[in-house]
């Protein structure tokens, strides 16, 4: 952006919770569920003309989907139309981009549910009608990972939350701490122990907070905002269990960064920590196809069949995996073949990316899901290429 315009921040609504709230979802007397994603990556769609433009073309791909539903009953299909026309309602009228680089909606024929999500990052024009929200585009991009910044100087302490994309102040304390300027009746010396006896004290007060709030808590990582001269006091003053998390420190002002700032300075450490967790998944699931003590699966007929034994912990594609399969209507079971379930002898459904279900049932087992992306170290292609080898799916296992 030019000069003296603030970068916008990524607007991210998913969330983990979510994501398991929409993968339940079934709508009664079997009706279907429209889901609709539209593309809004301001490299391509920055002008409000250019965004009608993308929303008109997604509209009318769903009105196509719509109308070839050939399978639909008479009272689905008219509460689809109205689902449709509220979705157009919502992005002609209500909707605000700012921030959103797409944007996902889901509706269902007994106009039970209605749900908006801004997403940070495109995933492309897409309108699907399905028994159930097609969200395997949205996995991945939850705004679930757990960062702590603790922003401490010798007066304010300020607790952020969040992640890559979005952080929240959750907490903040404030001290009465004197001056450094020497108070009548005592020697300078003394005046500085009491400075310094008092800035300990809050010191300790931030420490004892974040003990409160986070010490129990599952951190990915922590970062420090503090002066220099008292950056060692507050890691030291923080619980052990939060202290083995810290990860760098931010150069930011204390009492004024706002959570945008907090966000722009943390971003680069912040993902690097998400690759080295990636990248310790992929050396799980390699040690665990080795024998080693923590089993794991690979390829798509395996990968399936662990997820009907609900064994999936984590469940690793690359980006771009897709495969063909079958799902039973009635139980969910998931496999590559058969024709009828061998669980309940029910007719299967052919899928044309059985992956989609795959991620839905991950998600209601509560697996943690990772898209891999295809970037680059030192040259070579790393990740999701690992993965190649195992047709671009993979599985660390509980047990």
């Amino acid at each position: 952006m030019g000069a003296g315009y603030p970068e916008l921040m990524q607007a991210n609504e998913v969330t983990t919770e979510r994501l398991r709230r929409l993968a339940q979802v079934r709508p009664r007397n079997g009706g279907k569920v429209l889901s609709v994603y539209v593309d809004l990556e301001p490299s391509e769609f920055a002008t409000p003309p250019a965004r009608a433009t993308a929303i008109t073309s997604v509209l009318d791909e769903a009105e196509r989907e719509l109308r070839d539903a050939a399978s639909l009953e008479h009272e689905a299909r008219a509460g689809l139309k109205s689902g449709l026309e509220r979705v157009r309602t919502f992005l002609e009228q209500e909707f605000d981009a700012s921030g959103a680089h797409g944007v996902a909606l889901f509706c269902d024929s007994g106009q039970d549910l209605f749900e908006a999500l801004k997403l940070p990052v495109g995933v492309g024009h897409k309108a699907v009608i399905d028994d159930a929200p097609f969200v395997e585009p949205l996995a991945g991009l939850d705004a679930d990972s757990r960062f702590l910044v603790v922003l401490c100087n010798r007066r304010v302490g300020r607790l952020l939350f969040g992640s890559a994309d979005r952080m929240t102040e959750v907490a903040r304390i404030e001290s009465d701490v004197h001056g450094q300027h020497r108070r009548g009746g005592l020697s300078q010396p003394r005046y500085e122990r009491s400075v310094d006896n008092e800035a300990m004290h809050h010191i300790r007060r931030v420490g004892e907070l974040v003990k409160r709030r986070f010490g129990q808590r599952a951190l990915d990582g922590v970062l420090i905002g503090a002066p220099e001269e008292t950056v060692a006091r507050v890691q030291d003053e923080l619980p052990s269990s939060v202290r083995g998390r810290v990860a760098g420190r931010l150069e930011l002002d204390v009492e004024t960064a706002s959570p945008e700032d907090v966000v722009r300075s943390a971003r680069d450490v912040m993902q690097r920590i998400e690759r080295e967790r990636e990248d310790e998944a992929l050396a799980r699931l390699r040690e665990g196809l080795s024998g080693g003590p923590r089993p794991a699966a690979a390829r798509i007929a395996d990968v399936l069949e662990a997820l009907n034994q609900r064994r999936v912990e984590t469940l690793l594609i690359a980006a771009g995996t897709t495969a063909p399969g079958r799902e039973c209507p009635r139980c969910g079971w998931l496999g590559v073949g058969g024709d009828e379930c061998p669980a309940d002898g029910t007719p299967t459904i052919a899928r044309q990316d059985i992956v989609g279900p795959a991620v839905q049932r991950a998600l209601l087992q509560s697996a943690d899901v990772r898209y891999l992306a295809r970037r680059e170290a030192d040259g070579e292609p790393v990740v999701a290429s690992q993965l190649d080898m195992y047709g671009g799916i993979g599985a660390v296992l509980r047990f």
